[in-house]
């Protein structure tokens, strides 16, 4: 399970990484606003994914207490 959501959380980063670079070739064209907004919206959903999904892949099990 492990792997999976460490291969989920890169294809999540590489999405928003992809509008990272789509934006502001969005704002240098003068697309309409909604085009912005989308792209932002798409942007920050690939971003929130790929933290979750980072953070839940490498979270440390609690000790067992003897």
């Amino acid at each position: 399970m492990k792997v999976v959501k460490i291969i989920f959380g890169i294809l999540a980063g590489v999405f928003a990484l992809m509008h990272c670079v789509y934006l502001p070739l969005l704002i240098i064209r003068g697309a309409y606003k909604s085009e912005l907004l989308g792209s932002f919206a798409g942007l920050l959903i690939g971003a929130a994914i790929s933290i979750v999904l980072f953070k839940s892949a490498f979270k440390k099990k609690p000790a067992a207490s003897p």
